[in-house]
């Protein structure tokens, strides 16, 4: 019998180890996705780092890229290096982010593409004749950014409360943050894209109703639909959910925030699925009691209009460039 118990055991850890692999083999970047189409509808286009020989590394980020990028690739390890750090600086998130500067796909340019990069690594595209960051494009500058701040903190977010789909207020709600003090500091023309793109999806969400359900409506994504498109509007709302916390209370109410999160466990037996954790409750709890405030029913009710007056004032403090 307890030979059996044993056997068990061992093969519901294997299980567990072969999980763990899978969901960290691939990366899939969705470059557009049409009205209606589906994941089973779009154009794969595979790229590996095995086509990528060299690899620079810094106290948070790792960049594989080919010799001929080698200027390149020291500017973006430095930009996102410093960006990460100020991200701990200001938030208090400890994120670290792997990249590789891969040439630009000619299939980029079409619609309906997704990128499976076959390992764990966030792809930025590159033209050939970009030898230096002075070189890039708008769309480069803002995957950098904010793209790539972006994840590196939802990254780490996720860890801790995706288990529980509700919690995405949290998880993109502070990767917006990130993205956009980052991007307020080397690229004010990106954040103002930025923040210009979440007022005009609230704003014609406002069109419709009055407020809008962090809890119910703004959920972790766990298949293809086409709310994976970049812009939706409960990226608009989570932001301005954190925007207004911070004009009112402080960074600190952040950092405070997450010391107190991230010091609880999250057990897993199937990654962000078979869980038992902080979820979103948790999170809404401990915003209370830093505030005052009663954060969940807040979540619940985001006023669009309060919403689209909180990104305008994050706009009109923007430093000119």
């Amino acid at each position: 019998m307890r030979r059996t118990i044993f056997i068990v055991i061992l093969v519901i850890m294997a299980l567990i180890v072969i999980l763990l692999n899978v969901v960290q083999i691939e990366r899939d970047v969705i470059i557009y996705v049409e009205e209606g189409k589906t994941g089973e509808e779009l154009k794969i286009v595979r790229i590996s780092i095995a086509e990528l020989p060299y690899r620079l590394e810094k106290e948070k980020v790792v960049v594989h890229y080919a010799g001929s990028f080698r200027e390149l690739t020291e500017d973006v390890a430095r930009e996102l290096d410093q960006g990460l750090a100020l991200i701990e600086e200001r938030m208090g998130i400890d994120a670290a982010i792997e990249v590789a500067l891969f040439h630009k796909p000619s299939e980029l340019e079409e619609r309906n593409i997704r990128i499976v990069v076959e390992e764990a690594v966030w792809p930025l595209f590159v033209e050939s004749s970009w030898k230096q960051l002075s070189d890039v494009d708008s769309a480069f500058l803002r995957d950098l950014h904010h793209t790539m701040p972006h994840e590196a903190v939802e990254g780490v977010v996720s860890q801790y409360l995706y288990h529980d789909r509700r919690a995405r207020w949290v998880g993109d709600g502070l990767a917006e943050y990130a993205g956009y003090l980052v991007s307020q500091r080397w690229a004010p023309s990106v954040v103002k894209a930025r923040l210009e793109n979440l007022r005009r999806r609230v704003d014609g969400l406002l069109q419709e109703r009055i407020s809008y359900n962090l809890i119910e409506d703004f959920l972790v994504i766990v298949d293809d639909r086409p709310s994976m498109v970049e812009g939706a509007a409960g990226y608009g709302v989570a932001l301005a959910f954190w925007l207004d916390l911070t004009q009112r209370h402080g960074e600190e109410v952040i950092r405070a925030f997450w010391k107190r999160l991230s010091a609880q466990k999250t057990w897993c037996l199937i990654p962000y699925v078979a869980c038992v954790g902080p979820n979103a409750r948790t999170a809404a709890r401990i915003l209370t009691e830093l505030t005052g405030e009663d954060i969940w029913a807040k979540l619940q009710r985001m006023d669009l209009q309060e919403v689209l007056d909180v990104l305008e004032r994050a706009a009109q403090g923007l430093p000119e460039g």
